[in-house]
């Protein structure tokens, strides 16, 4: 129909109104590409808030367990300095016994962060993570995936310094039946300890990696509850961290 009419007024040499028509056409082909472009626009943004949704879900999660592991490495970290405090008293009282064999027993234990992103990790892989339009936010992911990549790179060269360590328990520690012979525990001879020149060193060693741990996981603890509370402001929650 608007083609007939602007062939008519072609025949005619109606300028004017040719030009209306063009107008016309001009502005209803914008019109037409605005709409689709707003579309678009609100289907991305749907998307986008599902996605910090998601996030904000994960990173919930995230930052329980990086807390707890940070926990972990601080309690060895106490029970490590006991150990090294009672080898220079030279004194182990009847009472501390069982916490100075669990602390050594278990002092070379370096568990994996446990702490997976899933969300973050599908958006990278299709491509969605350019749906978020924060920048604030963008650097703050890019942050914490370098945290946990570095995290895991340095866990896997600690457990591989253990590995030159675990002789240590095997010269200290036996396993004896239980006085009622239900079961077998582990004994200790703590003269022989005090008389190993190696056991301060080994010790210290272990009490400075749960250091280094307990820093760097209470880190990304503590980068995962930011952008957990950045992802909440954007997207207007009210959740408080105990929830």
């Amino acid at each position: 129909m608007l083609l007939r009419r602007f062939l008519t007024h072609f025949r005619a040499q109606d300028w004017i109104a040719i030009c209306l028509d063009f107008v016309i056409v001009v502005v209803g082909i914008f019109v037409g590409l605005q709409v689709d472009s707003w579309n678009q626009d609100r289907k991305e943004r749907i998307r986008e808030r599902v996605s910090l949704e998601q996030l904000y879900s994960d990173f919930s999660l995230a930052q329980e367990q990086a807390q707890e592991m940070a926990e972990f490495h601080a309690g060895k970290d106490e029970d490590l300095g006991f150990a090294i405090d009672t080898m220079l008293s030279e004194t182990l009282a009847p009472d501390d016994r069982r916490r100075m064999i669990m602390s050594l027993l278990s002092m070379a234990q370096l568990p994996p962060l446990g702490v997976s992103l899933g969300t973050y990790d599908s958006m990278i892989a299709s491509g969605d993570i350019a749906l978020i339009q924060d920048a604030e936010l963008k650097s703050m992911l890019v942050r914490l995936e370098a945290s946990l990549e570095s995290e895991n790179n340095l866990l896997g060269y600690f457990r591989l310094m253990n590995q030159s360590e675990q002789g240590f328990s095997q010269r200290h520690f036996r396993l004896v039946p239980n006085s009622d012979s239900s079961d077998v525990t582990f004994d200790f001879d703590f003269d022989r300890l005090l008389r190993d020149p190696e056991a301060f060193s080994v010790i210290a060693s272990q009490q400075r990696n749960h250091r280094v741990f307990h820093g760097f996981r209470q880190d990304i603890a503590d980068s995962l509850e930011a952008a957990r509370t950045h992802i909440g402001d954007l997207i207007g929650t009210q959740k408080t961290a105990t929830e």
